[in-house]
This record gives structure tokens, C-alpha cells and sequence, in this order.
């Protein structure tokens, strides 16, 4: 990553080479953002309704604004990608990683609080939102640190270890409370 972030030159060359992965990239991210903004942070903070309006509140804020901020860049970064170019080129490094991987970290860590103050479900999944949040906050500070395996790790604790389990025990806990 380091190679890709940081040479922005390299990474424009490549894209406009082989586009493939940066436009596999970015559907995965916008059909990712479709979901949370459409059903998953509605969902989720639907849960707590009538426990703390101000949290409550905050965190549909919160996931509106960053899963609204994800989805449109890398909608606008699959309309610029065949006219790529140094110019119009931001890379995960830039300003919309703030939104992804920073607010998005802040929405779990609201939801892990309203559920530690609520107590709607397991002090377990206080847990499991605490690794998520790490996660997404350590690959917040890779980017930042330009750390290809900072943000590596962070991804595989958030990723594949905090957000399967997150939401695999936040879909069940929704069905649950359905019927």
C-alpha cells in the first residue's frame, strides 16, 4: 500500500493500465454503503428506540453522513476513473477515509455504549464493538501513518473478526426482536 499511497504518479499509472481492482473496489464499497445507509444503521439504531435520544440521534447522524460520504466517492471515482488522471486521482489514503473507516468506528463504538447503558443485548457484543472500533480506528491510523501493515491489521480485526461477528450477532439479535 505504501507503494500505491504513497506514489500517486505509480498508482494513476497502474489504475489506468488495469483499472479491474480499483473498480472491483469500488463496487464492493458503494454496494457496502447502499446496505448500511438503507438497512443496517436504520436497523440497528431502530433497537434503541426510546432508550438515549441523544446518543441515539448522534449515531444516525453519524452512519448517515459517513455511509452517504463513502457510497458517493466511489460512485464519482468509477464516473472519473476512465479519464484518470495526477489531478483528479485521491487514493483510500485521502480525506474519505475519515469518513469510512474513522466515523463509521465512532457509529460502532455509540452502538456498543447504547447497548452497554441499555443492556438490550449481551455485554459480549459491548466486546465485539469495541474490536470493530479498533479495528476501523487502526486502519484510520495506518492511512494516516502511511503503514500499509498497520492498516493490514486493522482490517483483519475489524474485517474479518469484529464485523462478521458484529453483524452476524446484530442480525440475529434484529431477528430475534422482530418476532
Amino acid at each position: 500500500m505504501n507503494q500505491i499511497t504513497g506514489n500517486r504518479e505509480q498508482f494513476a499509472i497502474s489504475s489506468s493500465i488495469n483499472p479491474f481492482p480499483l473498480v472491483i473496489v469500488s463496487i464492493i464499497f458503494i454496494i457496502l454503503g447502499l446496505l448500511g445507509l438503507l438497512f443496517v444503521a436504520p436497523a440497528t439504531m431502530a433497537m434503541f428506540r426510546g432508550k438515549n435520544t441523544v446518543l441515539v440521534s448522534l449515531g444516525k447522524c453519524i452512519s448517515s453522513i459517513c455511509l452517504l460520504a463513502t457510497t458517493s466517492y466511489y460512485v464519482w471515482l468509477l464516473t472519473v476513473l476512465p479519464n484518470i488522471s495526477l489531478n483528479t486521482l485521491h487514493t483510500p489514503l485521502n480525506w474519505i477515509g475519515y469518513f469510512t473507516f474513522g466515523g463509521m468506528g465512532l457509529f460502532v463504538a455509540i452502538v456498543g455504549v447504547l447497548v452497554w447503558i441499555s443492556g438490550i443485548m449481551p455485554k459480549g457484543f459491548v466486546l465485539v464493538c469495541a474490536v470493530k472500533t479498533l479495528g476501523f480506528w487502526t486502519i484510520l491510523l495506518g492511512i494516516i501513518l502511511s503503514n500499509f501493515t498497520i492498516a493490514i491489521i486493522g482490517a483483519v480485526v475489524g474485517g474479518l473478526v469484529g464485523g462478521v461477528t458484529y453483524h452476524t450477532w446484530l442480525g440475529i439479535a434484529l431477528l430475534r426482536k422482530s418476532k
